[in-house]
């Protein structure tokens, strides 16, 4: 039993836990687990919790929290024991167990490794892992909701119990121990903390996971196709990129991690996130643009027929999806002077105007994308090399139309819509992503542009 130190009048009484109230609690250690029976838990590796005194106001600020911490630092406490500890407190003072969790996650990720392997995991991760796969069991278990987990992690960042950074090492832990909807959750809270400017690197963060074996790549897409429905279209882009990624990283020899990723796999992940109203199809086609731009031919391959996918079965989606397209930023991160992510767009916009496994043309969709395109080139800010190295990738894609592709640049200056030097300057960036074919194709445009006469198109 329990002893109760009579308080004076008006204040609450304070605790000492014994084993037998440990073991009420669900998902914390047993007796055996502790190796112990009932003896009180001052006798449990030498802790002695007079001194402890966990009520409702001490939980709240994390002084409990600091002094479970500090006693599992001084090998008081294992992990396990110290998280039991805290969740018969939590229960008994109506205060929120994954607060009080992640309060001293905090603690302890901040203090260091743990000393030895924590029982019962295989320490990976160390104390990030054994706390997140806590929280992940409460809310697998429906002892509470994948919503108030993240809110409460969150909480503890605002209020310093630990970086934003170390908090992406603990939602790591919850994403590893989770299924795919807590997954889902923790991107949901990877992308607040994201816009709250509360961690440096996120997608460094995860792809380190994934190296480290503490994300399998399926885990990890999960994760990040949910941070992409909370971002904008360069946060969506550079979460393609991580994917794109994923799908080149070489796995561990046990073939458990998932890697290379295949892009199937994310495909499949981003259709359901679209269906599960995750993502939205703007914010997807998005993300299967980056995807393209990191990804090899094989995994470009692959995000072409989905893109085609998406678009072919809704009456206005190709439309739609070219003015989307049209209007992305063609070097958002800033890889190798953005060559990539120009290819990837071009390639997408080619998918949108031809089926990539049959080969059937659009020509309506064709002269649509180009108008898009060539109107986009008139403003200085998006860029007019930029823009061409998407129609230069575009051409290329469209096999046997690269003269049409390039000859819209005549067509835009004709009816004033774009400068010479503006056509000229978007033909110089065809040329930079361009093919032979399209080379050849941009340079008889050229040719045909700079032998007009100097008052043209005024006069034919």
């Amino acid at each position: 039993m329990s002893t109760t130190e009579q308080p004076p009048s008006g204040i609450r009484a304070r605790r000492e836990l014994t084993l037998e109230e440990l073991d009420s609690v669900v998902g914390g250690i047993s007796s055996a687990q502790a190796s112990v029976s009932t003896h009180p838990l001052e006798k449990v590796a030498g802790f002695d919790p007079s001194h402890f005194h966990p009520d409702a106001a001490a939980m709240a600020s994390g002084q409990a929290e600091a002094q479970v911490a500090h006693a599992v630092q001084g090998g008081q406490l294992n992990t396990t024991q110290a998280m039991h500890l805290l969740e018969t407190a939590a229960a008994a003072d109506h205060t929120s167990v994954t607060q009080a969790l992640s309060m001293f996650a905090g603690h302890v990720i901040a203090a260091g490794p743990p000393p030895g392997e924590l029982p019962g995991h295989d320490n990976h991760g160390g104390y990030a892992d054994a706390v997140g796969g806590e929280i992940a069991q409460l809310i697998t278990s429906h002892q509470v909701t994948a919503s108030q987990a993240m809110t409460d992690i969150g909480n503890a960042v605002t209020a310093h119990a630990f970086t934003g950074d170390q908090a992406m090492s603990l939602l790591v832990g919850v994403a590893r121990h989770g299924d795919a909807a807590v997954q889902a959750a923790v991107g949901t809270e990877i992308a607040a903390l994201i816009h709250a400017n509360q961690v440096v690197d996120p997608m460094w963060d995860i792809n380190e996971a994934v190296a480290g074996h503490n994300l399998t790549a399926l885990q990890a897409v999960n994760v990040l196709a949910s941070v992409a429905g909370h971002g904008d279209v360069a946060m969506q882009q550079s979460v393609g990129a991580m994917i794109g990624d994923l799908t080149q990283m070489h796995g561990s020899p046990k073939a458990d991690d998932g890697l290379p990723l295949q892009p199937q796999i994310a495909i499949n992940v981003i259709d359901h996130a679209i269906s599960s109203h995750i993502l939205t199809t703007d914010q997807a086609l998005a993300v299967l643009v980056g995807i393209a731009s990191s990804g090899n031919s094989t995994t470009q391959t692959a995000v072409n027929a989905e893109i085609n996918h998406l678009v072919a079965h809704s009456a206005g989606a190709a439309d739609h999806a070219l003015q989307m397209l049209a209007s992305l930023p063609a070097s958002a991160d800033g890889r190798d002077g953005g060559l990539e992510l120009q290819q990837a767009i071009g390639g997408a916009l080619a998918a949108v105007i031809m089926n990539p496994r049959t080969f059937t043309m659009d020509y309506g969709n064709l002269h649509h994308a180009l108008t898009l395109v060539m109107a986009a080139s008139r403003d200085a800010n998006v860029g007019q090399l930029a823009l061409g190295g998407e129609l230069g990738a575009m051409a290329n894609a469209l096999r046997g139309h690269e003269q049409e592709v390039s000859g819209a640049a005549i067509a835009t200056v004709e009816s004033h819509k774009l400068t010479k030097d503006q056509a000229l300057m978007v033909l110089a960036g065809m040329v930079a992503t361009g093919n032979s074919a399209t080379q050849n194709a941009v340079h008889e445009t050229i040719h045909y542009i700079e032998s007009r006469p100097p008052d043209w198109p005024n006069r034919p």
